[in-house]
Parts: structure tokens; C-alpha cells; sequence
């Protein structure tokens, strides 16, 4: 009889990554937010995110121009001149509402909170009671400000440790693994 050997792969395995941040980023968050699509494409990893302007048009930018794949998640009918899917997107997925949009951004390997505002909160605690209840995934909250978020939720007794081992903060884009 003849033996079979199996060989490791040489090629990683390329994942899905969702990104959540601010609709309204400063110039900095913008150009970080690119700058995390690039490594993404580099990686041969998929993008995913709410499709529409600020940080998602920034990270889908810098995904795209780097021969990424980019998913857009919109809301059916959310269309206006100020608020329709960017330019950057290789694939848009149209949900009837919000919370529709966000079952569907956590349906991912990767999940990462830039620095945002009151829907970037949102995403935020979604997801984080998703895991809390699924009891499994990690949420990369990068940067500073989010850093000090986590630390208040924290010290004012909104969160306690059973809840913090389903995120990681991250100093920097450059501090992600994948």
C-alpha cells in the first residue's frame, strides 16, 4: 500500500475582515483608515464594511487601489446625494434595516473598531454582546481614544472582566496580526 503524505499549504488563509469607524473621521482617522484597507489588500484578505463614506470609504479606498476586495453593507433605500455607497466597492450587500447591517457585518473571521462616533458605538456594543452571548470572537478596538473608552467602561462598573476577554485594544494599525 502506498502512502499518502499531505503537504502544508504555503498560502495562508484569507479571511474576512470587518472594519467599523467614524462617518465623519478627522484627517488622521481618514488616512489611518486607508492605510488599514492597504494591509488588508496586501494580506489578500476580503474588507468588509457599512459601504458609505468616512472611514469605510477610506479603508475600502485603500483596499481597492491595492487589488482588494471590498464589501459594502448598505441599507435599502438610505440613498442621498450625502449618503450613498462609495466608489470603492467591488460587491455591495443590501439589507432592509440597521440591525440587519450589522448581522451582517459580524458575519466575519476579523473584526476592527477604528475611532468613531454614535454608530460606531452601536456596531461596538452589537457586536461585543454578540460574543459575549456566542461566547467566542475578539473586537481589535485600535488607538488611544478607544483605548481610554475601554478604561471608563470599565472603572464606572459598566463592564467587568467576564466581558473584556472578547476585545483586544491595540495601540496602532501596524500592532494587527493577520
Amino acid at each position: 500500500m502506498e502512502k499518502v503524505r499531505k503537504l502544508k499549504s504555503t498560502q495562508h488563509k484569507r479571511i474576512t475582515i470587518t472594519v467599523f469607524g467614524a462617518g465623519s473621521p478627522t484627517k488622521e482617522g481618514y488616512e489611518e483608515a486607508y492605510r488599514l484597507g492597504k494591509r488588508i489588500a496586501e494580506a489578500g484578505h476580503t474588507l468588509k464594511n457599512g459601504g458609505y463614506g468616512g472611514t469605510m470609504e477610506a479603508a475600502a479606498k485603500g483596499c481597492k487601489e491595492n487589488g482588494g476586495k471590498v464589501i459594502g453593507i448598505c441599507i435599502e433605500g438610505h440613498f442621498s446625494s450625502a449618503k450613498k455607497p462609495n466608489d470603492f466597492l467591488t460587491e455591495t450587500i443590501l439589507k432592509k434595516n440597521v440591525a440587519e447591517r450589522i448581522k451582517e457585518l459580524l458575519n466575519t473571521d476579523m473584526l476592527i473598531v477604528l475611532t468613531g462616533q454614535i454608530g460606531t458605538l452601536e456596531e461596538l456594543f452589537v457586536a461585543w454582546v454578540d460574543m459575549f452571548i456566542k461566547g467566542k470572537g475578539k473586537i481589535f478596538l485600535v488607538g488611544e481614544k478607544n483605548k481610554r473608552l475601554l478604561d471608563f467602561l470599565v472603572k464606572e462598573g459598566f463592564i467587568d472582566s467576564k466581558h473584556l476577554k472578547f476585545i483586544e485594544p491595540v495601540e496602532k494599525i501596524d500592532d494587527l496580526k493577520f
